[in-house]
Order: structure tokens, then C-alpha cells, then sequence
């Protein structure tokens, strides 16, 4: 059986460099942009589902480069995230205003737990409750209608409760 897309695209692939060197008129270049909008409308569930797939296969590679450049270069880490915060001041603050509208209860229980910290009527552990590592603790509320009952936890761990919560949440609606 004939499949037409397939010799196209076989055509296109054999070529490819004729084509980019010979150029395209401007009808051309329109009508491949309608053609790459209609597949894009008719497989946009497979595209997203291709693109996460692409992004989670190369983000743990991209993570430990960065993680080891962050160990290696600490002042410079540090330099560059205060640069970022003095260049993007006005889009974190978009984000935070919006985030502080979107989650109006997450940001209460940070605040109320943030200033019973300061005012010393919660300490940080030195472990975190879950893994027992001595790393940077990070609060975690598991209901944020109770703010000062925190779970201090080490980032890793953070992030999987937030992810069982999550999954939970999934479950019950």
C-alpha cells in the first residue's frame, strides 16, 4: 500500500539540503507553516507527550552538570543568582503576587510559620525527619490549615511528599 506521507517525507530527507540551499517563496513558507499547524492541532496530545518525554531524558544529565558547576564555583553561583534577582526583580514579584493569589493558604501557613521561626517558637532540626541527612531542611506543611505543624525535611524528601500529595489529590477528585 501506497503511504503517501511517508514518501514525502522520505523525499524531504533525500533533499533536504537542495531545498534549503534553493530556498523557498513565500507561498511555500506559508503554506509549510499551515501544514505544521495542522499537524500540531491534530497531534498536539502525542507532541506534548514526545516533548516531556525528550525533556525528562535529558534534564538528569543537565541537573548534574549544573549540580557539580554549583559545587565547583559557589561565589560564582551565588553572583549569578544575584544577578538574575536584580535583573528579574519585577517578574518574581509578578510571580510571587501571583502564586500569593492562586495558593492564598499555602502563603498564610508560610507566613505564620516563617514568623514563629524568626520569633524563635520553632527551631530547625539539625536531620531531616524523614532520611535523617544532614542537609539544608526545608519546611513542609502536610495541611496548611495547621501552619505550625511542619515536617522538616531535606529537598529530596520535600519533593516527594508534595508529589504524594499530589497523587492523592488526583485519587480523590
Amino acid at each position: 500500500m501506497f503511504d503517501e506521507k511517508e514518501y514525502k517525507r522520505q523525499w524531504y530527507l533525500k533533499n533536504k539540503e537542495k531545498i534549503r540551499a534553493k530556498g523557498l517563496t513565500e507561498e511555500q513558507k506559508e503554506a509549510a507553516r499551515e501544514r505544521s499547524k495542522k499537524w500540531y492541532r491534530e497531534n498536539q496530545e502525542r507532541h506534548a507527550k514526545n516533548c516531556e518525554r525528550s525533556r525528562k531524558a535529558r534534564q538528569p544529565k543537565i541537573n548534574k552538570k549544573c549540580q557539580e558547576w554549583r559545587k565547583d564555583n559557589p561565589e560564582k553561583y551565588k553572583e549569578t543568582c544575584r544577578r538574575y534577582r536584580e535583573k528579574n526583580k519585577e517578574r518574581i514579584q509578578r510571580v510571587n503576587k501571583e502564586r500569593k493569589r492562586l495558593y492564598p493558604e499555602q502563603h498564610k501557613a508560610r507566613q505564620i510559620a516563617n514568623g514563629a521561626k524568626r520569633r524563635g517558637k520553632i527551631t530547625t532540626p539539625r536531620n531531616c525527619q524523614i532520611c535523617n541527612a544532614k542537609k539544608r531542611l526545608e519546611m513542609h506543611h502536610s495541611d496548611y490549615t495547621r501552619p505550625l505543624e511542619i515536617t522538616w525535611c531535606c529537598k529530596r524528601c520535600h519533593w516527594q511528599l508534595d508529589k504524594l500529595r499530589k497523587e492523592k489529590e488526583a485519587i480523590c477528585q
